[in-house]
């Protein structure tokens, strides 16, 4: 596995949609990932599912999450 596509896929799999993955979907995941040598080499599925992450907010920070689901200040949604 290369060293940036691991860093990167570190960094995304506490993050949704990759957090929703049932576990077989999980372990499909973590095997295409560990078998790329680059995330160009990856599945266009597994591709959207890490840059989504990348782009959407982290499950770690509670109020950025909760924004995000309600359609955050961008939406006009902010009271």
């Amino acid at each position: 596995m290369n060293h940036e596509l691991s860093k990167r896929v570190r960094r995304a799999a506490r993050k949704w949609p990759i957090t929703e993955l049932d576990p077989i979907e999980r372990n499909a995941f973590t095997e295409a990932v560990a078998a790329a040598d680059s995330f160009e080499d990856l599945e266009p599925e597994w591709q959207r599912l890490i840059v989504e992450a990348e782009e959407g907010p982290s499950r770690l920070d509670p109020v950025e999450f909760f924004l995000h689901l309600r359609g955050g200040p961008k939406a006009g949604n902010a009271h």
